[in-house]
């Protein structure tokens, strides 16, 4: 019998990532040039991954000018989409949220805005806020050497995050995940106003304990990712479940 080989994939390979925005014409970003010379002190001819972050990727030898080492190769995307729709806690809280959802592997974040959301952003000051988030999620992508970056969006409401295909809301006492939800939207810590919790949506719980919102973004995330590749498997029947007793 003959074992294939696995495919490759960008998490298996070596070398920092650097995201660019077209392979077939690479421009490394200043920043990501400085942060290649001047932190990981990367030399002429070592190895650099870029990546365009929609699941193509190559091998290039940094230098002023790269050269490519390998051919394309595309990491395949996940059929099920999973998102996270979250009211975000304050300040550092929030940025650890992001990236650390990101590094589990999450495929969608929307920031959304409640009825009792501490954090609100003024219209003026959005783009400029989604745009910070999102050097935080192409820093944690290049750490966690994901091919796909995730997608981010808002400030959204409740009635407009909850369209999404599978959405749940997180609350103390709520049912178990399952393979059928597949956005899962947690609130503030003040929790979900009456009117948002009456919306008819089901409800999943995330441990009997009380989580802070970001604890809670974790769990949720770990959670989806664990159940759609296969690390987690549904619960087994009684009869299997004995045993052997």
């Amino acid at each position: 019998m003959t074992i294939s080989p696995p495919c490759a994939t960008l998490a298996g390979t070596r070398g920092p990532i650097v995201y660019v925005e077209d392979l077939s014409r690479p421009a490394v970003a200043d920043d990501d040039r400085h942060h290649l010379e001047r932190v990981l002190r990367l030399r002429s001819g070592d190895a650099v991954m870029l990546c365009d972050g929609r699941g193509s990727w190559r091998q290039a030898a940094f230098g002023p000018a790269l050269s490519w080492t390998s051919d394309e190769q595309c990491d395949a995307r996940a059929e099920s989409q999973l998102s996270l729709s979250v009211a975000l806690p304050k300040g550092d809280r929030g940025d650890w949220l992001i990236q650390k959802v990101t590094e589990i592997g999450i495929d969608r974040i929307v920031v959304m805005e409640t009825d009792h959301s501490v954090v609100r952003w003024e219209k003026a000051k959005a783009s400029r806020q989604l745009d910070r988030l999102s050097r935080i999620t192409r820093s944690a992508s290049a750490q966690s050497r994901r091919a796909w970056l995730p997608q981010l969006s808002g400030p959204l409401g409740v009635d407009v995050a909850a369209e999404a295909l599978g959405s749940c809301l997180a609350v103390p006492g709520g049912g178990p995940i399952s393979r059928v939800y597949r956005n899962v939207m947690i609130g503030p810590e003040g929790g979900w106003s009456t009117a948002e919790a009456g919306r008819g949506l089901p409800t999943v719980g995330l441990g009997p304990q009380v989580l802070r919102v970001e604890t809670a973004a974790v769990v949720a995330v770990t959670l989806l990712m664990a159940m759609r590749s296969g690390m987690v498997l549904p619960p087994a029947s009684a009869a299997e479940n004995t045993f052997g007793g």
